[in-house]
């Protein structure tokens, strides 16, 4: 088997998730999603926790990936982390739109491996802060993003209120703000 299987594994994982909720992701449902025996899956996955260490994992990398990618196009600036950040949560890219629902669903079935990520904002945050972000900014910026991705994950259509163009707009706007502190 491949990395591809891998990737199968861990888009059916997802797709549970986002599908029937992340209290049915069982190593059972995710080999039938995928598609693969259960042999088949504990062969790249040992256990369920190592399967929801790499969504995590992989969770990770694609938006680091994709706000590396964004951040060469955007001006030096002291907000250009965020600004990239900003960008990149709000991406139509369908893999970055998966995060939540993954996160999630490990989250209700290994609270623990949340430790990682949490040091990852932690870091990320105080990173931000050393490029001389204003700190309260900054929160309800970040905690903007992690509302749509929430509000995104229930369904509901947030275009209602305002675009996405618009929110993207006004999040940037308040990015340079941040940099007046």
């Amino acid at each position: 088997m491949s990395i591809d299987m891998k990737d199968n594994i861990l888009d059916s994982a997802e797709q549970i998730c986002i599908d029937i909720g992340a209290a049915h992701l069982t190593l059972n449902e995710v080999a039938k999603r995928a598609g693969v025996s259960k042999g088949g899956l504990l062969y790249h996955f040992p256990n369920k926790q190592n399967l929801l260490e790499s969504m995590i994992l992989r969770a990770k990398k694609r938006i680091n990936e994709k706000r590396a990618i964004i951040k060469e196009t955007l001006p030096n600036t002291p907000s250009r982390d965020l600004k990239a950040h900003v960008i990149a949560r709000l991406s139509e890219d369908g893999k970055i739109k998966r995060l939540f629902p993954a996160v999630i669903g490990v989250l209700v079935n290994e609270p623990k491996l949340v430790s990682s990520l949490k040091e990852e904002l932690k870091k990320e945050m105080n990173e931000y802060i050393e490029n001389g972000l204003d700190p309260v900014l900054t929160k309800i910026i970040l905690f903007s993003l992690d509302g749509r991705m929430f509000v995104d994950s229930l369904g509901v259509d947030t275009t209602l209120y305002c675009g996405k163009e618009d929110l993207k707009n006004k999040l940037l706007d308040l990015c340079e703000l941040a940099e007046k502190k």
